[in-house]
């Protein structure tokens, strides 16, 4: 059952012991059948689908918040208004159900769920099934599933090791990643080694930006942790025709200050809210850097930005003065053209 699992989750979280986790996923494991075995070892795994399986349960925060608000019969404010105690999608969700743990399903069942959601393409269908699933579960059981739900496929490959000759050496380097499609390089101490949860100057990241756009908010989000009462985290699009189309989403690049400044005017021009996210007016302008752009049916734009972050606020521009979907697509094409030639 999807309770077993939450338990013994929840045991393993709080020990910091690695015989006592060991111990515990042993126990649980021998418990199981061959199929509930299966699904358990993905799950734990964080995602919804192994490794292996590239599909997605294609679940975002507007069709759970719309599952959540018909399964508990209040109003989305009502759903999110934890959110700034909480600081995360999923306590803020489950805080909403009974701590019942009669309230179960099979881990087949949840499993079964996923393949649904991962085949179905509308929104309406997909809540549909997500509110089947909910309407089942306690509220651990929602913690879970909603972790489950925002994992997307990942996969480990190994990378090629140079050693570096000199700072001229390190560009050549870079544009030839570049040229591969990925977006910069790690520099690494020839005698380090990797240290969970460290962030020394034996490993540092080398990147740089490809170009800047400059885009409107069209959303903003409550961030994590020290951020979970502030709109820190932003979505923004370009003009295509006389329409706005999302590019990308980011969350960092603004003091602390700024972000207070912004949270008040996103509060005061939300048009609609779908839990942490506030629909926004269109009438904040930043400069954005990234560091590539690659096609992606994700967002209405039709194209995507790699690691992007905010360099400036632009309150010299206003939303008719933003980057077209042309600036967009020639620095895409120029982007291909550079990669072919090296």
């Amino acid at each position: 059952m999807l309770s077993d699992f939450c338990n013994t989750a929840n045991a393993i979280a709080a020990t910091t012991k690695k015989s006592e986790k060991e111990r515990l996923l042993a126990d649980y494991f021998v418990s199981l059948d061959d199929a509930s075995l299966e699904r358990a070892a993905v799950f734990f795994s964080g995602s919804p689908f192994p490794r292996k399986d590239q599909r997605a349960a294609g679940v975002g925060g507007a069709t759970l918040s719309d599952a959540l608000v018909e399964v508990t019969g209040r109003s989305a404010d009502e759903v999110w208004s934890a959110w700034s105690q909480y600081g995360d999608a999923g306590d803020t969700a489950a805080a909403l159900f009974p701590a019942d743990p009669s309230r179960s399903v099979t881990l087949s069942e949840v499993g079964e769920t996923f393949e649904l959601l991962a085949a179905t393409t509308g929104a309406i269908d997909k809540k549909s099934l997500l509110v089947g699933l909910l309407q089942k579960l306690d509220r651990e059981g929602v913690r879970y599933l909603r972790e489950l739900l925002s994992a997307a496929p990942a996969s480990i490959r190994f990378t090629s090791q140079t050693e570096v000759r000199d700072a001229a050496h390190v560009d050549e380097l870079f544009d030839a990643a570049r040229a591969r499609a990925n977006e910069g390089l790690v520099v690494k101490a020839p005698d380090s080694v990797y240290t969970p949860g460290r962030r020394g100057k034996s490993w540092l990241k080398y990147k740089k930006a490809l170009a800047t756009l400059d885009c409107v908010v069209t959303a903003a989000e409550y961030g994590h942790g020290k951020r979970r009462s502030v709109l820190s985290d932003v979505t923004f699009a370009v003009r295509r025709d006389g329409e706005l189309v999302n590019i990308g989403k980011a969350y960092s690049g603004l003091t602390d200050a700024e972000i207070e400044t912004l949270t008040k005017h996103f509060q005061a021009t939300t048009t609609s809210r779908h839990g942490p996210v506030h629909l926004v007016e269109p009438t904040i302008v930043l400069d954005i850097a990234f560091d590539r752009i690659q096609e992606s049916a994700r967002h209405k734009s039709g194209y995507a930005l790699r690691f992007p972050r905010i360099a400036h606020l632009r309150a010299d521009k206003t939303v008719d003065q933003i980057s077209t979907i042309d600036e967009v697509r020639r620095i895409y094409e120029g982007q291909l053209k550079r990669e072919r030639q090296e």
